[in-house]
């Protein structure tokens, strides 16, 4: 099963009631279900839709797996600008 856009705009709902500027949001996949999904079909779990609704997105949304939490939080903390 892939992440899809419809999941993500979802995943929006949820945050709806915090405040877009200061709220990051984590979107994890497991791990496993990843490697599946690239192992059988050669690409992502998160579909491109997904990934280009995520960086749309008023929210500041990653996507990521299980295995890669901290480091993804530590890039985007990296290359995002403080508010």
């Amino acid at each position: 099963m892939r992440i899809r856009h419809r999941d993500i705009l979802g995943f929006e709902g949820a945050l709806s009631r915090y405040d877009k500027k200061t709220t990051v949001a984590i979107f994890i996949a497991r791990f496993e279900n990843r490697s599946i999904v690239m192992a059988q079909r050669r690409k992502d779990i998160f579909t491109s839709r997904a990934i280009d609704r995520a960086r749309s997105s008023k929210y500041n949304i990653i996507l990521t797996d299980d295995n890669n939490v901290y480091s993804r939080f530590d890039q985007f903390y990296r290359v995002t600008p403080t508010r």
